[in-house]
């Protein structure tokens, strides 16, 4: 049943349309990969910690800020990094896995 949850839980993420805050749509985008990402993770990486799952996300924050073409300038804004945390912590809440991280977590 758990793994159904899980599922299920990615599934409507994928389906749903999220506004988080970018400039443009490709940013929205890659915020959503990096939160579909750390879900994934965290639901099913048996070794996760909550400072692995931190390590990962600020990684792929890093990496997309880092692009030579400037698409996703903003994505290390308060904004983004606020809908990022709370997408992981609504997860945790409601499948009671993985652990709540904070937008201080975040650089």
């Amino acid at each position: 049943m758990e793994e159904k949850l899980k599922k299920d839980y990615l599934d409507n993420f994928i389906k749903e349309d999220f506004d988080f805050d970018m400039n443009t749509p490709e940013g929205n985008d890659k915020v959503k990969e990096i939160i579909l990402e750390a879900l994934d993770k965290m639901f099913y990486d048996k070794d996760i910690t909550r400072k692995k799952l931190v390590n990962l996300i600020q990684h792929r924050l890093d990496t997309a800020y880092s692009d030579k073409s400037k698409t996703y300038k903003d994505i290390k804004d308060t904004e983004p990094k606020t809908h990022i945390v709370n997408q992981i912590n609504k997860a945790s809440d409601q499948l009671k896995v993985g652990g709540k991280i904070s937008r201080f977590d975040l650089k």
